[in-house]
């Protein structure tokens, strides 16, 4: 559990019972202890600390050996739960314990007995259900690949050093850019921009853009040169436009040549099915609002020392494998410990949309936890 955590409504303990007893008891609080023996068992009530929170409990009649009913279910712990993870030691792979203690002013002398689960049977079940901490991210990528199509020949151009973003004297240009990012699917972003270069100064007049992302996922493929490498793709609902001022002089790399807000596209981008961390993000620079603008910017390509780059922030959860996934063949991450999930469809049959939801759940598993991730718990509870 990372923490700072907040504890949802579904947090309690599950007993199978053995024999047929009544009474009422007191689940009275807990604290943290790694490394609990039985032989340290007896000393637990009176030598380790206890939270200030506690609950109580009085269960209902244990009436069938082997029953795991409301009778055997704690009342809510959240509380208690809350106050261990809060604490500045906490981290996650901690072990927590729980003290059951006869509530003071109980005379009734009854009891339950629980199952311990020593014996092979099923012992106390703790469940958890949390939302883990968001963590904030910025992720600064350059564009490794770019194609520019002429939208009047539809012939395309990927060995080009400066990039003419511009609408000029009837000939318009389509410009898309591939950045290698390693946003995680669901993640929210707060802020996102493209930062260009001036490759050569400008005649000053205006020039607006048009800004989409690719929408389909299983087409990131790499630009080719191909004709119609661009106005083949299709786009993201989400669009930006930028009107960016006169760029004087070369190599100018500031606020004139950063993009709009480009956060709504990528959020719809990370949304869609079958994205995953590290499948990359194509972002589409076109002709921007329908009038023709008689003027040109020129930025410098990703084959030069000033690429275009993309900017984002974004909270996303840490990189935690979905204790509740199975893939196609019915495996949990846990189950695909050293397995290669890119190989996934050769090796275990999985296809190619299962291996990005593999991939998407188990990031531990599969290795796709990037370097600015929290390090995750070893085994998710």
């Amino acid at each position: 559990t990372p923490t700072p955590t907040p504890i949802s409504d579904d947090l309690f303990l599950s007993f199978t019972t053995t024999t047929l007893f009544q009474v009422t008891a007191r689940s009275w609080s807990k604290e943290r202890y790694a490394g609990l023996t039985t032989s340290s068992i007896s000393t637990v009530s009176t030598n380790r600390p206890r939270t200030t929170a506690n609950n109580y409990w009085g269960p209902g009649t244990w009436n069938i050996s082997q029953e795991v009913n409301v009778n055997e279910t704690t009342t809510d712990l959240r509380d208690i739960v809350k106050e261990i993870v809060d604490l500045s030691d906490w981290k996650s792979g901690n072990d927590i314990v729980f003290l059951f203690e006869k509530w003071v002013g109980e005379t009734s002398g009854n009891l339950r007995v629980a199952r311990s689960g020593g014996d092979g049977g099923i012992g106390p079940v703790l469940y958890v259900k949390y939302l883990a901490a968001p963590v904030k991210v910025v992720e600064e990528v350059s564009a490794v690949y770019f194609t520019v199509e002429d939208l009047l020949t539809r012939t395309s151009n990927t060995s080009l050093l400066e990039l003419p973003l511009f609408d000029k004297n009837g000939s318009s240009q389509a410009v898309a850019l591939h950045f290698n990012t390693k946003t995680p699917r669901d993640s929210v972003v707060t802020s996102a921009y493209i930062q260009f270069t001036a490759s050569n100064p400008d005649d000053g007049q205006e020039i607006a853009f048009r800004i989409r992302g690719e929408s389909d996922v299983n087409d990131y493929s790499l630009f080719d040169g191909t004709s119609f490498d661009v106005s083949r793709r299709p786009y993201t609902q989400a669009e930006a436009y930028w009107k960016p001022p006169q760029w004087f002089t070369q190599t100018d790399s500031g606020a004139e040549q950063r993009s709009g807000d480009l956060s709504s596209i990528v959020n719809e981008m990370v949304k869609l099915g079958g994205w995953y961390s590290g499948i990359g993000t194509i972002m589409v620079l076109h002709q921007g609002d329908g009038v023709d603008y008689p003027s040109v910017r020129y930025a410098a390509s990703p084959l030069t020392f000033y690429p275009p780059k993309l900017r984002l922030e974004y909270n996303t959860a840490p990189c935690i494998d979905n204790p509740l996934f199975v893939d196609e063949t019915g495996a949990t991450c846990h189950e695909r410990t050293g397995f290669s999930c890119s190989d996934a469809q050769v090796s275990v049959g999985i296809s190619s949309n299962g291996i990005g939801e593999l991939i998407a759940n188990c990031p531990v598993v599969c290795g796709a936890c990037s370097a600015f991730t929290s390090t995750p718990t070893p085994t998710p509870i």
